[in-house]
């Protein structure tokens, strides 16, 4: 128990210390603590990873929900953050996928198999059961869990800026619940974070970012 709390307190420093790289190296280290440990077994089945009772079911689910976020976001919430925080939301790093095909389909990728699948490992999977395990009460354990593994997941996306990190943070906490109301299944999160990712890089595909920003404000 020891050693498994200091591994979830330096994937947090490395998280925060560390905005670009240090989720990969917090999922090394929580992969390779897994690895190590004698019921590696028990430890995988507690990330999350259940047979949903209905594949077509889970994934029309989890799309309809990434939908809902992402224009949600792109329509209210992102300008009401930018307004209130005066900075917009820098998407420069993904600029590049605009109007191209490559781009598209790259970025595509690393939105599912790190977005999707590292980051909802770790921050739903390993950190959010394992800060929650710590209290007694589930539901005060959920809650300060959320706080800690969205703020630490919106901060490591300090490069989209102020408003991006916000924005990100908010996002992470609505798939953590998410998770959490689905019996801790980990499919629909990351079915739920690559869908949200798909959806918002054929949005930029398409430039039609300031569109959709600018239909109510």
């Amino acid at each position: 128990m020891a050693l498994e709390l200091a591994i979830v307190a330096m994937c947090l420093i490395v998280i925060v210390l560390l905005p670009m790289i240090g989720v990969a190296i917090a999922f090394v280290a929580m992969t390779s603590y897994i690895l190590i440990s004698k019921d590696r077994m028990s430890k995988v089945k507690e990330l999350g990873f259940k047979k949903p009772n209905n594949w077509w079911k889970t994934i029309l689910t989890t799309i309809a929900l990434a939908l809902l976020i992402q224009l949600s976001f792109m329509v209210i919430f992102d300008p009401l953050i930018e307004s209130a925080t005066s900075s917009r939301l820098d998407l420069s790093g993904v600029e590049h996928v605009k109007g191209n095909v490559t781009n598209f389909f790259i970025m595509l990728g690393v939105g599912w198999i790190i977005g999707g699948f590292l980051e909802e490992i770790l921050f739903r999977g390993f950190l959010l059961n394992r800060i929650s395990n710590i209290f007694k009460s589930r539901v005060l354990g959920d809650a300060i869990a959320i706080l800690i593994t969205c703020g630490s997941f919106g901060y490591s996306h300090l490069y989209q800026g102020l408003s991006g990190m916000i924005s990100t943070g908010f996002i992470s906490a609505i798939i953590a619940i998410i998770y959490i109301s689905f019996n801790r299944n980990i499919w629909y999160a990351i079915l739920t974070h690559g869908f949200i990712n798909t959806f918002a890089f054929t949005i930029i595909y398409f430039d039609y970012i300031e569109w959709l920003s600018s239909l109510l404000f």
